[in-house]
């Protein structure tokens, strides 16, 4: 993982992404022409979130909350990274089974 706190050695283009994605709620899915790149390029996104953070821009609070999914057409070769916001969080859906097991809860 990159370990540079430093912005300006990301590519413009990567902060842009997360900016989009951020700003509309919609996923960004980038093919890459291999599992390998896709890796590595998904570790970069990481690098990117961490130094927003350390950097305290204002994208890292929701930046923070995205994830990095690896898919593909093969099982064997995910070259496409996914970014997008989650649909729903572990606590979400661990409170709504137990809401859903209430007695009178049903609507």
């Amino acid at each position: 993982m990159p370990t540079s706190t430093n912005l300006a050695k990301y590519p413009q283009g990567m902060l842009d992404i997360l900016e989009s994605v951020v700003e509309t709620s919609q996923p960004a899915t980038i093919a890459y022409k291999s599992q390998r790149e896709a890796s590595t390029e998904r570790l970069r996104f990481y690098g990117l979130v961490r130094a927003l953070n350390v950097n305290q821009h204002s994208l890292a609070e929701k930046a923070a909350k995205l994830s990095f999914m690896l898919s593909g057409i093969d099982p064997k070769n995910k070259n496409v990274l996914t970014i997008a916001f989650p649909s729903t969080t572990a606590d979400e859906a661990f409170y709504a089974g137990i809401a859903a097991k209430l007695p009178g809860a049903a609507g």
